[in-house]
């Protein structure tokens, strides 16, 4: 994600043959994954902020399953992804905030 904005530059420094190593190093994302993945970028703004970031909420999963028609069926499994990705996510944003305060 601390590439994300740049991809277009980055591509394009990939396609002139010059040394990318944002690109020629991030992790490959299976296809049937992608959706989940679309999924978080779009619902990680809604996220509550005070001290620091919080979870996505709930009623903006279901808002985005209602909005995009999941399939109920599909709602647990994306649900459980979703949470997986947004721990991950405040696991980093949480350490960096760290090492910001601590000055490393």
């Amino acid at each position: 994600m601390q590439w994300g904005p740049h991809l277009e530059l980055l591509e394009r420094r990939l396609d002139e043959g010059k040394p990318t190593p944002a690109l020629e190093n991030r992790p490959e994302l299976y296809p049937d994954l992608v959706p989940v993945w679309e999924a978080f970028v779009l619902l990680s703004p809604s996220r509550n902020v005070g001290w620091g970031a919080g979870a996505i909420p709930l009623t903006e999963v279901r808002a985005y399953c209602e909005m995009f028609e999941v399939p109920p069926e599909d709602r647990e499994e994306l649900l459980v992804l979703l949470r997986a990705l947004d721990e991950e996510y405040l696991k980093l944003t949480g350490e960096k905030s760290k090492q910001k305060r601590s000055g490393k």
